[in-house]
């Protein structure tokens, strides 16, 4: 997931591939070391809910991850994009450009957690 996070991150946000820091400088520790800490546990955490949710989720197989990436997509984006976007003052477009890559990620993220879900529950 988080591979295929940063390819369409750097597609979508082109030369504002960094737009983290707009809200603190890349080079800090907080984003050098933080950043893909958080990313790891927050990977690991979509992976757990996939696994203690499935037997709720709509579809089979594929399509069950992908609307899993779809639900988690929805209750994440509100919480996230849109309180950048009004609490850091971020241009507009970023935010147009953020929610466009996590809905990509969580649903290609979604399709890739049910694929080896599914083949390891074979």
């Amino acid at each position: 997931m988080l591979v295929f996070s940063i390819i369409i991150h750097m597609i979508i946000f082109g030369r504002h591939w960094d737009a983290i820091s707009f809200m603190r400088p890349f080079e800090t520790w907080q984003v050098t070391f933080g950043m893909p800490i958080s990313i790891i546990v927050f990977g690991i955490l979509i992976s757990w809910g996939f696994f203690k949710l499935y037997a709720g989720i709509p579809g089979a197989g594929i399509r069950k991850g992908l609307n899993y990436g779809l639900i988690i997509f929805l209750i994440f984006m509100p919480f996230v994009e849109f309180w950048n976007y009004f609490q850091l003052k971020i241009p507009f477009i970023l935010t147009l450009a953020g929610i466009l890559h996590y809905l990509l990620s969580f649903m290609v993220g979604g399709i890739v957690i049910a694929a080896i879900y599914g083949e390891n529950k074979k």
